[in-house]
């Protein structure tokens, strides 16, 4: 098939969506960090730091030539870690997590800013679709080529799909197609994204981190 071009509009709209979805994505995300994050800190201070307070006595306050020192430190550790197994233990594991680490705030700092920075996708976008790879026209007039051997992702939300291409390094950038818009020479949008889909398989075959998958993060 000869090459193919794809014609959208981003509309500020369509953004606000966007820019929603990836801020409540953040926001989970936040949420998921802190509750792994709280055990461990729980078991920090609840297991390491007496340990290290018992470490701390013995080294400043008692005696180290005497060897009941020794048997009393032998004594308390054995101790300790019985009431840890038997006790301390289930008491940490068995504490629910606070409820600020439950269900974090938004971080409303950051939430303009992501409407900020999706702003300049805000137009017309054109999307050539060639034997050599995609060629992406964006609003602020600048133009990419993306080989499809740099594309490794594609995922489909509720008005795009999001392509994932590697860039320089472990690095990776993510253009949109609208689900819905107009094709240069009179084919439907529909096949023209069924072309776009297909070619974009079989560039995944090579691709270690390929594939395609619901929603967009």
């Amino acid at each position: 098939m000869d090459a193919m071009e794809l014609r959208f509009v981003v509309t500020a709209g369509q953004l606000v969506t966007l820019a929603d979805s990836i801020n409540a994505r953040r926001n989970e995300k936040n949420e998921m960090q802190a509750t792994k994050a709280y055990p461990v800190f729980l078991r920090l201070f609840s297991f390491w730091l007496p340990l290290l307070f018992m470490a701390v006595v013995f080294y400043f306050l008692l005696d180290k030539d005497a060897p009941e020192t020794y048997v009393s430190l032998a004594l308390s550790l054995i101790a300790y870690l019985l009431a840890w197994k038997f006790l301390l233990k289930r008491l940490v594991e068995s504490r629910a997590p606070p409820l600020v680490l439950k269900k974090p705030p938004p971080d409303g700092r950051l939430e303009p800013l992501t409407l900020l920075r999706l702003k300049p996708l805000q137009g017309e976008h054109r999307v050539k679709i060639a034997s050599s790879g995609l060629l992406f026209f964006l609003p602020n007039r600048k133009s990419v080529t993306v080989p499809w051997s740099r594309c490794c992702n594609l995922k489909q939300g509720s008005d795009f799909y999001f392509i994932t291409v590697r860039t320089i390094g472990f690095f990776k950038a993510t253009y949109l197609v609208a689900i819905s818009g107009e094709v240069v020479g009179g084919a439907s949008y529909q096949a023209g994204l069924d072309y776009l889909c297909s070619r974009l398989d079989l560039a995944f075959k090579g691709c270690r981190c390929a594939g395609r998958s619901q929603g967009y993060s």
